[in-house]
């Protein structure tokens, strides 16, 4: 569990701590999701996350060449633990 203290925007806060603290690092799966809590000092509130990377590849086509190509795309997925 990484915990950070005061955050006026919890999910923003915790999508920064990911990345300071992932960079350059072997990216988390779904299997095994990264747990962030963020302390909101001025309400008093804790907000947790569990976040991970998700690689999916979707299938384009390119304009010039005309051939079928699958890009690879990362999404940051950042879900809120009641």
């Amino acid at each position: 569990m990484i915990g950070v203290i005061s955050a006026p925007a919890p999910e923003k806060a915790a999508a920064k701590t990911f990345h300071q603290k992932l960079r350059g690092k072997k990216e988390p799966t779904r299997k095994k999701p990264l747990e962030i809590c963020i302390r909101d000092l001025g309400a008093g509130n804790d907000y947790n996350f569990r976040l991970w990377i998700e690689v999916s590849e979707n299938e384009g086509k390119e304009a010039v060449r005309g051939e079928d190509e699958k890009k690879v795309v990362k999404k940051l997925i950042i879900r809120k633990v009641n």
